[in-house]
Order: C-alpha cells, then sequence, then structure tokens
C-alpha cells in the first residue's frame, strides 16, 4: 500500500471526498500534508482544482487544531468534537496566524492557487478564511488579482475585488493589474477594474501607463469606451 500522504494528496487531486475524509480521520497529522517538491499543501490543490467539498473539510479541520482543546476531554465531548471536524458549517473564523498561512515554494497562498486555475466557487470559501491573504505577493509579486489578469480569469478577478482587492496594488515590476489586462487585450478584466476604480495613469518601473501597453487600436477603442 502506498504512502498515506501520497495516496492522500492523490484523493484530493482527484477530488475524492470519501478516500479523503477516510485518510484524514485516520491520519488528522496530514491535513497540511506539504509536498516536498513543491511546498504545495492538500489546501493549495483542492484550491487549485476547485474542490470545494474537499476545501471546506481541510479549512474546518484547520480552524478546529487552533482551538484550545481540554487536556482531559470527556468521551462525549471527543465524539462532539470529531464529528464537528466533518460536518460542514455556515460560520467562518478569519485565519491570520503566520504558522496556518501555507506558502509554495514560490511564495503563493492558497488564494493564488485558486486563481491559477479560475477556482472561482473555492475561491470564496478561502476567503471567508484566508481574507488577510487578498492581496499578498507571491512570485514575481504576483497577487491573485495580477494573475486573474494574466490568464484572464475575469469571474475570480470579480470575487477578488467585492471581497475588497486593492485595484492598484503592483507587481515586482510595478505592474498593476490594469497594466497586465491592457497588455493581454482582457476586456472583461478592464471592466471589472474599471467598475472599481482602477487607477491608468500609476507608472510601472520603466515610466508606462497601462494604456502605454496596449497593442491594438481596438483595444484602446474598448478601453476609452468603458
Amino acid at each position: 500500500m502506498s504512502d498515506p500522504s501520497v495516496r492522500l494528496r492523490n484523493a484530493v487531486i482527484d477530488g475524492n471526498f470519501f478516500i479523503v475524509s477516510r485518510l484524514l480521520k485516520r491520519f488528522p497529522d496530514l491535513v497540511d500534508n506539504i509536498n516536498p517538491d513543491n511546498g504545495w499543501s492538500n489546501l493549495h490543490y483542492s484550491a487549485y482544482h476547485d474542490r470545494y467539498q474537499i476545501s471546506e473539510l481541510i479549512l474546518r479541520m484547520i480552524s478546529e487544531r487552533r482551538q484550545i482543546i481540554p487536556s482531559s476531554p470527556s468521551s462525549s465531548s471527543l465524539k462532539s468534537s470529531s464529528s464537528l471536524l466533518y460536518t460542514p458549517s455556515v460560520s467562518y473564523t478569519q485565519i491570520t496566524s503566520e504558522d496556518e498561512i501555507k506558502l509554495t515554494f514560490d511564495k503563493d497562498t492558497v488564494i493564488h492557487a485558486a486563481c491559477l486555475n479560475n477556482a472561482f466557487n473555492t475561491l470564496q470559501l478561502l476567503l471567508n478564511y484566508f481574507n488577510v491573504c487578498i492581496d499578498q505577493r507571491g512570485s514575481h509579486g504576483y497577487t491573485p488579482s495580477h494573475l486573474c489578469c494574466i490568464h484572464n480569469f475575469p469571474k475570480c478577478l470579480q470575487v477578488l475585488l467585492e471581497n475588497g482587492a486593492y485595484p492598484n496594488i503592483q507587481d515586482d515590476d510595478g505592474n498593476t493589474p490594469l497594466h497586465l489586462s491592457l497588455q493581454y487585450a482582457l476586456v472583461e478584466c478592464c471592466e471589472y477594474l474599471v467598475a472599481y476604480r482602477a487607477d491608468d495613469s500609476i507608472l510601472n518601473n520603466d515610466g508606462w501607463k497601462p494604456m502605454d501597453l496596449v497593442y491594438s487600436y481596438e483595444m484602446q477603442q474598448k478601453y476609452n469606451s468603458l
């Protein structure tokens, strides 16, 4: 039988909730299960692959382990605590501890992971717990908003902006999400950024405004009409 950590990781990727829940119940210490090759946790994988139910289970377990547990709990309280781990809840607690905010080797959060693959349903769930990471910079200084504007994921960008993402944040090159949206001619992303008052006068490290990165006259016209 293969290593439980590998089985668990594969089950998360495949979206097999039954196997994931069984393995985590048997091996609760594997709730993070960091991949030694890239630093991705179970939650990074479930976020990237938009595994909403699995993400909720992992988040519940993370939230539970942050609570103070009595030194000598009764058997009834143990049973109650165990059932709570595997029961979806509509109440959320923001996770702000640096120990719980796992970063990949590229310094990406689980919010980045969701935005890398347009996992907008799971993204909303993650923001209920990790809103503090909404503007965190990862590889190349990209925030989740930058990733949405590189990969053309306007739905994820909308979720981020609705939850308070700063539209004018700059990456390592000084580019804002609007710089990237205009550079890649992503009209829908531009629409959301304009709606949230993105500033098109900000200069990047090369001294260019967002409109300076537009390659086509057609895109210029579309942006000017927003």
